[in-house]
């Protein structure tokens, strides 16, 4: 099946309101234009109209009008796609092309990675993500009015994507009984940071670290950019966890304690972060779940550095929560390229470059992704 059959599937699922008579542009045209301007890293509306031209004989291939959209039409297709079925749309489409499996439980289970983010320009935005770590793709997102909502929004997060079996990492900002809770109400284990916003949780652990002994330390060095780091990880035995103590924090199994080291340009700090989990693992996988939790951090980065979110001059709120979500699966959709194909450059800020000069380049990026999706998709219906 030819590319443009490909996204015209996968894009038709996202509804489409405007009326028959008035419709110059599919919905699935519309959204290959956009989708095709985040994989090449562009960040406004009319960056996306000028590509759009430029790439004309290019595009014309797969858009049955006779020329290429304008602005206006993008501005406004981007305030009339709805948020929830795009991505969705976009969901189904990594599940099937990027073929995810379960870990091997000897790695660790499958972790997802969830935290907000501010959206900033004209009308500013709050969104919450739920990140796969493997894979980097978005399981869901909700928009909040503040980043002070956040905490209900996750816990909505959490009844709406499919947490069994999956380790939920969270900040210090969602370490709540409700959250704790929810996540083991739906067979999912936690690791969550412990700081002052529980007060007497903080201090109990800190008084039990003062006298208990660990079961078990774990140590690992990094060396990068001028900086060394050490991660020191220690874990209390399962003893210091009195259930009848701590029986307000569902699951609860384990407490450690991550000591971070750092010293750069002769200077040195220090670190120290306390956690509880339901999982009763050992240091060294213990010590992975923390340290991957700073993928979504990175994946924010990228969402604001690489694909200038922060610099975007779109105003509508639902435009820009649309243009999130199509960002978030641009990035997953080149990280995966890269991961394949181990290509020249290994930046996705690179490639994205590429694909910028190369309508060819573009075209084998997102290629190989797509070869195996009609046998999903056949399979499907």
């Amino acid at each position: 099946m030819a590319l443009e059959k490909h996204f015209e599937v996968y894009f038709g699922l996202v509804y489409d309101s405007r009326h028959k008579s008035y419709i110059t542009y599919k919905m699935g045209e519309i959204l290959l234009l956009l989708f095709c301007a985040q994989v090449c890293g562009l960040h406004h509306e009319e960056d996306i109209a000028d590509l759009a031209e430029m790439r004309w004989e290019h595009f014309k291939k797969y858009v049955k009008n006779g020329r290429p959209p304008c602005k206006s039409t993008i501005s406004n297709m981007l305030k009339i796609i709805d948020p929830k079925r795009l991505e969705l749309c976009f969901q189904g489409v990594a599940q099937s092309v990027f073929g995810l499996k379960p870990k091997d439980e000897t790695e660790g289970k499958e972790q997802v990675s969830i935290d907000g983010k501010t959206v900033r320009g004209e009308n500013s935005i709050h969104i919450v993500t739920a990140l796969q770590n493997d894979g980097l793709f978005s399981l869901g997102t909700i928009e909040v009015d503040e980043k002070t909502n956040e905490i209900p929004a996750v816990q909505e997060l959490l009844d709406i994507i499919s947490i069994e079996g999956k380790v939920i990492t969270l900040d210090s900002m969602h370490c709540q009984k409700e959250t704790m809770a929810k996540i083991i109400e739906r067979k999912g284990d936690y690791v969550v940071q412990v700081k002052r916003n529980q007060p007497s949780l903080y201090d109990d652990i800190e008084g039990i670290f003062k006298i208990g002994e660990m079961t078990e330390t774990l140590q690992e060095s990094e060396k990068g950019h001028g900086r060394f780091t050490t991660w020191i990880c220690e874990v209390l035995p399962n003893e210091y966890v009195d259930q009848s103590y701590f029986d307000e924090w569902v699951g609860i199994k384990k407490i450690f304690r991550i000591t971070r080291n750092t010293e750069e340009k002769g200077k040195k700090s220090q670190e120290i972060s306390y956690y509880i989990t339901s999982l009763d693992e050992n240091a060294e996988k213990l010590m992975k779940y923390v340290r991957n939790h700073w993928c979504i951090e990175s994946f924010h980065w990228i969402l604001d550095v690489v694909c200038g979110e922060d610099k975007s001059y779109i105003q509508d709120e639902n435009a820009k929560l649309c243009m999130n979500i199509l960002k978030k699966y641009a990035i997953a959709f080149v990280s995966q390229y890269i991961r394949q194909t181990n290509p020249k450059k290994k930046s996705i800020s690179g490639n994205m470059r590429k694909a910028l000069i190369s309508s060819d380049f573009m075209h084998s990026l997102l290629g190989p992704f797509l070869h195996n999706l009609l046998l999903q998709l056949c399979y499907f219906y």
